[in-house]
């Protein structure tokens, strides 16, 4: 019996290590499958501001073999195709076609060839921006309405490492993040490693969550000042550029609804090897256009003993941007209780308010007792803002009207579905913000 198992032991190894015949090239299914596979989706639909136009935005039923088998980088809990320096199996789009609200014209836009993405209406809805991505990097083209026609920008490779790396400074100029002109080779993982990687317990408990694709080692330091360093350029539509500030890792560069100035928001050292990108050390400033800095915001530390709570929020402002309704102003919400829900005390954030030319001390608009989840502005300065807290399930919506005590719009379980009255509608300003829509006595809003 022995000798039996022995035996066809042997045949099972033998069976399994004979090679199959080779494949050199995928199978195609049926003409009947294939079709059905490659019909194209419904495609996407954008409005323009101003609501006359239609862009329907042509998607492929399903990412092709080299879309698919595309290197990616897993930096910082970001992954990265390093060929665009853009996100890793980013849906894009093959085409783009124009059709009037109330009429029946329609035109397709003649794009470059690559995979379209990041569409961005202009505020006067007159022209849109969108991103081309091929082996070679991703591209800035600007298609007008009008026309029907798109024009690549010459010499500007977009850097969309974290985020759509463009927004609309006004109807005629953009700005973006790019890839440094200077920018050299990759760095390359060396097969020894120049050091050890060393963690250090400081012997007191900090609980905290599990993030995926985080920064390994020093070679993934350097993969990630590489490939997140971006050079802030002013674009305007005629193809012009000019470069705004130094080369930094930019989070984000939003400009002020009027124009004027620019919040920016800037990731520096140290990095950290437990949490993402969005827990690193960084910088809140308001610049002027050509770059210089206006106003500090704040000077975020390193976030990685943020307790795991979902009531739990970083020390410090947070939520950061522009007012919506005003011309600069700059708007943030900020524990005050540290951020650790299990400290009993009477209000938890503040909403402040800092107005250019950003030389006082910031304005506290609301005290909630709860987490401020949303702060929303109507044409007539009139502020929704919405609080919560996960730990009871509980939700509030406030009615804040200048020179008036804050008024109880909503208080509900967050859970109760029959119960919710649904989200505010908005419409977009000639700025290109978004405002609460509501009647012309501003006593009327739609949800």
């Amino acid at each position: 019996m022995r000798d039996i198992r022995v035996t066809l032991i042997t045949i099972l190894l033998s069976s399994i290590a004979v090679p199959l015949p080779a494949q050199d090239r995928y199978l195609e299914p049926p003409s009947a499958v294939a079709r059905i596979l490659d019909a194209p989706q419904t495609p996407a639909v954008s409005v323009s501001p101003t609501r006359d136009w239609l862009l329907l935005m042509e998607r492929p039923s399903l990412p092709g073999i080299a879309e698919v088998a595309a290197p990616d980088l897993r930096l910082a809990g970001i992954r990265l195709d390093p060929r665009t320096n853009g996100p890793s199996r980013a849906p894009a789009y093959t085409g783009l076609v124009l059709r009037a609200v109330n009429a029946t014209v329609e035109r397709r836009v003649q794009v470059p060839a690559g995979r379209i993405g990041n569409i961005d209406w202009s505020p006067d809805g007159k022209r849109f921006a969108f991103s081309v991505a091929t082996d070679q990097g991703l591209s800035l083209a600007i298609a007008e309405v009008a026309e029907g026609a798109s024009r690549e920008i010459r010499g500007l490779r977009l850097n969309a490492a974290n985020g759509a790396p463009c927004s609309w400074i006004d109807s005629k100029s953009l700005l973006c993040r790019t890839v440094p002109a200077s920018r050299g080779a990759p760095p390359v993982r060396t097969v020894t490693p120049a050091g050890p990687v060393i963690q250090e317990s400081e012997g007191r408990a900090a609980p905290n969550r599990t993030y995926q694709d985080l920064l390994r080692d020093q070679t993934d330091e350097a993969l990630f000042d590489f490939y997140f360093t971006s050079q802030l350029v002013e674009v305007r539509v005629d193809g012009t550029t000019t470069p705004v500030g130094s080369p930094a890792v930019y989070l984000d560069a939003a400009p002020s609804p009027d124009g004027r100035f620019l919040l920016v928001e800037t990731v520096h050292r140290p990095f950290s090897y437990l949490v993402p990108i969005n827990r690193f050390p960084v910088r809140f400033e308001v610049w002027d256009r050509a770059g210089a800095v206006v106003r500090l915001i704040a000077d975020r530390s390193l976030q990685e003993e943020v307790p795991p709570s979902f009531d739990a929020v970083p020390v410090g402002p947070r939520s950061i941007g522009w007012r919506a309704d005003q011309p600069a102003t700059v708007q943030w919400v900020e524990a005050t209780d540290g951020g650790d829900p299990r400290r009993r005390v009477g209000t938890r954030d503040e909403v402040r308010l800092l107005a250019a030319p950003f030389t006082g001390q910031p304005a506290t608009l609301f005290a909630a007792e709860w987490r401020v989840r949303q702060a929303q502005w109507t044409t007539r300065g009139q502020a929704v803002v919405s609080e919560s807290w996960n730990r009871t399930s509980m939700t509030r919506t406030w009615l804040l009207e200048p020179g008036a005590q804050p008024r109880k719009l909503f208080e509900r379980s967050s859970e109760d579905r029959y119960g919710d009255p649904g989200s505010f509608l908005t419409a977009v300003t000639p700025t290109g913000t978004r405002l609460i829509h509501t009647s012309a006595d501003g006593r009327t809003a739609w949800l």
